[in-house]
């Protein structure tokens, strides 16, 4: 429950994500992937460039996608394809016409797609860092084959 004099607030909140869903907003949630989304926030040093940049920033960049943490529920991602067709992207009008789909929802699932493979490639590196120890990978000793007795 909550108090009820939010409760017009948030029938106002519910109202206006139900029009941001026909415009071309996805919310996508993170379920167990998001002990990873203070990672996705972090910014990205990259060496001999200057300044900082940000995961989400390349995905805007890319497709064309904005991607922020949705403020009311905090474990969903707000993907907001909306307004951004004269954006220029790194891909052309072609590529996103490849499938039939409109180019909103070609974009809003390559964005996703985007996303999902960056916390899985977090997933590998933090399962082979809690592996690694005293400059030896202990995963492969375990995948080694156990010597047959002989009888």
């Amino acid at each position: 429950g909550c108090n009820p004099s939010r409760i017009p607030k948030l029938w106002n909140v519910l109202q206006m994500r139900a029009v941001e869903l026909g415009q071309g907003v996805k919310y996508l949630y993170l379920g167990s992937d998001r002990i990873y989304q203070p990672v996705l926030l972090q910014k990205c040093n990259r060496k001999g460039k200057d300044g900082e940049d940000f995961f989400f920033n390349y995905v805007h960049k890319t497709t064309g996608v904005r991607v922020a943490v949705d403020t009311l529920t905090r474990n969903h991602l707000r993907l907001d394809a909306a307004g951004e067709t004269g954006n220029k992207t790194i891909l052309s009008e072609g590529d996103l016409q490849l499938d039939g789909r409109s180019d909103v929802e070609k974009r809003l699932a390559l964005a996703e797609e985007i996303i999902h493979l960056q916390i899985e490639l977090f997933r590998d590196h933090f399962i082979l860092r809690q592996r690694w120890g005293f400059g030896r990978d202990w995963t492969l000793i375990d995948m080694q084959t156990k010597p047959t007795k002989v009888p």
